[in-house]
């Protein structure tokens, strides 16, 4: 029974540390001045990059939006589950991952408080990770409809190596490329 509460004590830990990653990342996208929405279900946000207020601030000018995973790693991989995988394969074009190294970060520091500055340098962001993702994803999927298929795909984890997330863009620089992308797509038009 006691490993039992070690390993339930560890996973709380874990969780509690993931989330509070992930709303740094949050923080941190917002202070660069892009709209974060929480979906939590098949990626962790929505975010829009928009022009500014026309004419009476009544109607934006929606750019472009992304949908961004974020995964805290103090081993390397960053782990995907068969949900965002799946949502990974199907938005290709605008499925990014955002990977917070935190192999070098002591076990002390872990357990405080997140903030956006604390994030921002340890962060990597990974545009298209879809197309990485995808092509694995899809063998599961085909795995799974086979004559001796596959059981407890459920509990999958998708493995993206540390040399393809470390290659990652700064959030700044992963704002700058995605804005470059879309300033040649015609925008949609939200009303606010």
């Amino acid at each position: 029974m006691p490993a039992l509460s070690r390993t339930g004590t560890a996973f709380r830990a874990h969780r509690t540390l993931g989330l509070a990653v992930q709303a740094a990342v949050g923080e941190a996208l917002e202070n660069q001045g892009l709209r974060v929405k929480l979906v939590d279900r098949g990626f962790d946000f929505e975010v829009t990059l928009e022009t500014g207020d026309i004419a009476d601030g009544s109607l934006q000018f929606e750019v472009g939006r992304s949908l961004v995973e974020v995964k805290a790693t103090r081993e390397g991989e960053a782990r995907l589950t068969p949900l965002q995988a799946a949502t990974a394969a199907a938005e290709k074009e605008r499925y990014d991952l955002c990977v917070v190294d935190l192999r070098s970060i002591s076990a002390d520091r872990l357990s405080g408080a997140w903030a956006g500055v604390d994030v921002e340098p340890l962060a990597r962001m990974v545009p298209g990770v879809g197309e990485a993702v995808g092509e694995t994803w899809g063998l599961v999927e085909w795995a799974r409809s086979e004559q001796v298929a596959i059981r407890n795909d459920k509990a999958l984890r998708y493995a993206v190596p540390h040399d393809l997330w470390q290659s990652g863009l700064s959030i700044s620089a992963w704002i700058l490329r995605i804005a470059a992308d879309l300033a040649n797509e015609p925008p949609s038009e939200s009303i606010s």
